[in-house]
């Protein structure tokens, strides 16, 4: 049920029985993986034994928990914080895939080279936007700026700093604005 209601959503999906399984999958994909969706308690590993493994070769992957025992010992072992992405069993397909949505969107996308609208780093921008990610945008000229906040300002970015990817301190201001406000970064 879980993957027909997610791949009838759009999404690939990649199917493993258990935690070994998924650490292999994980393994082999070539492309991204965007979304570990992973039970708490499965046989031979648990979810945050999978997660664990699989975010040290894929930093980049978010993490929905499922469980059918909201009070399971995992929680009070340290191995899940309350704070996680988590569905609660039983669901619908429409809550499944509004869960993934959620925790898919909200990316922390941080966009370098932006010149104009016509720039690839704005076409680029623009598809991570659509697709819920929210943005930030620095740009090497002070010449630029003019071009650059207006489209900022029109995704509602929160950030536009200018940093000249060459200068190692103006690099070190931008990601520590971006540390205080956004926390992380998931795409550069």
């Amino acid at each position: 049920l879980v993957q027909e209601a997610l791949r009838l959503s759009g999404y690939e999906v990649l199917v493993a029985r258990h935690g070994i399984e998924a650490l292999l999958a994980g393994a082999k994909h070539p492309g991204p993986i965007h979304l570990l969706l992973t039970d708490v308690a499965m046989p031979q590993m648990s979810g945050p034994e999978v997660a664990e493994k699989l975010t040290v070769v894929r930093p980049e992957i978010k993490v929905l928990y499922m469980s059918g025992y909201p009070d399971h010992p995992v929680f009070e072992q340290g191995g899940v914080k309350r704070d996680t992405a988590f569905l609660q069993k039983p669901f619908t397909p429409h809550v499944l895939t509004q869960r993934v949505r959620e925790v898919l969107d909200g990316k922390k996308v941080l966009i370098f080279g932006v010149a104009n609208k016509n720039s690839i780093a704005w076409g680029m921008a623009e598809a991570m936007h659509r697709e819920g990610a929210e943005l930030a945008f620095s740009y090497g000229i002070p010449e630029l700026e003019k071009r650059v906040k207006p489209l900022a300002e029109s995704v509602n970015a929160k950030l536009v700093m200018e940093a000249n990817v060459n200068d190692d301190e103006a690099l070190a201001r931008v990601f520590a604005k971006v540390k205080e406000i956004y926390g992380t970064i998931d795409v550069l």
